[in-house]
């Protein structure tokens, strides 16, 4: 769930960009490698000049930044090329991308990001080595590793000595939770009190330890990060760490697929909480937060988000294959896999949604033999036929498929149900949502003539 651009961008050639990877050919995921990325990119040039008018401008809006488009429209691609070309053209960010979908709480994406931010710390610079720094150095260093465990789980505890003076500072400073535990004072071991001080997510300069030296006593501290505020406020913490040897250039966050955090309520609650949170980071002025978004979850946020593109639909189906052509050069040594016909018919069925071209490109090529290609019209709508029926003996999704083939009898290609369809096979594939209908769902056009002729007599 975490990808690196730790020196600018992460650079990681193939020896040969001529040569066939049908692992990639069709895949609807942008690439991590830059050449592919670079290679792949296509027709989104005012869009792309007015994001890097945004992120080279030294003046970014300390709100999240949200690429925003219809599902499958390559929001994804264009937002991860959007950032590379920001640092190709001198924007100082080191980039970390943290995939936000299927993570089902906030405090995961968190944790995805105190972790990405933790292992991308550069090396301790040789210009500020002396043994009292480096020695400071490691020892806060691993005070950070130390306090993953609890960035990850809210309800575990780690234990630690500490004065009580050290105590107070440690918890100001890193924004985490203490309470005593057992205290050394006595040969026996006893019991401290159980209440947790409440302790504010603020961050302070740590105060002087003089005042330390007198209160030698060394208790047992329980401590925790039990709320996500803990967990923001030790990412701030870090950043500054961060600082401390790379003050030239910003993190910034690239969240993928904010609103898909939890597929079963997407836009939820969930969602909300993390957008909070993002909002937070992102006022700290310590980071720069980028996020992705479909735009029927960017509509009502606007308070919260900040545009920096809008990722739209292509109109023309020609852009489509012109990304189908890019593929195949790139990851198919120039090999056709459809014909003329079958493409074009393809290209004019997903509504200008370059993922959804490529997901229907790649599904069908899985389960057509060599021998058949170049893929023609007539095997792939036998293709999609194929794929209805297997729909159809799925006990779970009978429900589903009867409603849509009472829509399609009655000539219409949108359905309602009563309520938001669980995740399940056929969205994104047989159905997408419509923005601004509760639980409606347009029929993909692509399937609209296969269940035609499976219900003719």
């Amino acid at each position: 769930g975490v990808w690196f651009a730790p020196v600018g961008w992460r650079k990681v050639r193939r020896a040969n960009p001529m040569s066939k990877n049908p692992a990639l050919l069709f895949h609807p995921n942008p690439p991590d490698d830059e050449g592919d990325l670079r290679r792949l990119f296509y027709n989104r040039e005012v869009e792309l000049e007015n994001g890097l008018e945004i992120l080279l401008s030294g003046a970014i809006p300390t709100l999240p930044l949200a690429v925003h488009g219809p599902t499958r429209s390559g929001k994804s691609h264009f937002a991860r090329y959007l950032v590379m070309e920001a640092i190709v053209q001198g924007a100082s960010f080191e980039a970390l991308i943290v995939q936000a979908s299927d993570k089902s709480t906030a405090r995961r994406v968190l944790a995805k990001m105190y972790t990405s931010l933790l292992k991308s710390l550069p090396s301790f610079p040789d210009a500020f080595k002396t043994e009292d720094a480096l020695e400071s150095w490691h020892r806060e260093l691993k005070e950070f590793h130390d306090l993953l465990p609890l960035v990850e789980d809210p309800a575990r505890q780690i234990e630690a000595e500490y004065s009580e003076s050290e105590a107070r500072l440690r918890s100001i400073k890193l924004g985490i939770s203490l309470s005593p535990s057992v205290t050394f004072k006595s040969p026996a071991p006893t019991t401290g009190p159980v209440a947790e001080p409440r302790v504010e997510g603020r961050l302070e300069a740590s105060r002087s330890s003089d005042q330390s030296r007198s209160q030698t006593q060394k208790l047992k501290w329980a401590i925790a990060l039990p709320t996500d505020d803990h967990v923001v406020t030790l990412i701030t913490q870090l950043l500054e760490f961060r600082r401390r040897i790379d003050d030239a250039r910003r993190v910034l966050f690239l969240v993928d697929d904010l609103d898909l955090l939890d597929p079963r309520l997407e836009n939820g609650g969930e969602c909300s909480v993390l957008l909070d949170r993002l909002g937070t980071l992102a006022a700290s002025k310590r980071c720069t937060v980028v996020v992705t978004v479909r735009t029927q979850s960017y509509n009502g946020r606007e308070k919260d988000l900040q545009p920096l593109a809008e990722s739209g639909t292509w109109e023309s189906a020609e852009a489509l294959l012109a990304v189908y052509q890019k593929r195949i050069e790139c990851f198919n040594d120039g090999e056709v896999v459809y014909d003329a016909e079958a493409l074009k018919w393809l290209a004019n069925r997903v509504e200008g949604r370059v993922g959804m071209f490529l997901q229907h490109c790649q599904e069908i090529r899985a389960k057509v033999s060599r021998t058949e290609l170049p893929i023609a019209l007539a095997r792939v709508r036998k293709r999609l036929s194929e794929q209805l029926l297997e729909w159809r003996r799925a006990p779970e999704l009978v429900f589903i498929i009867e409603r849509v083939d009472t829509e399609v009898r009655a000539g219409r290609q949108q359905v309602a149900f009563e309520e938001d369809l669980p995740p399940n096979p056929l969205l994104l594939r047989l159905l997408a949502p419509i923005v601004g209908k509760r639980a409606t769902y347009s029929i993909e056009p692509l399937y609209v003539d296969a269940i035609r002729s499976q219900q003719a007599p």
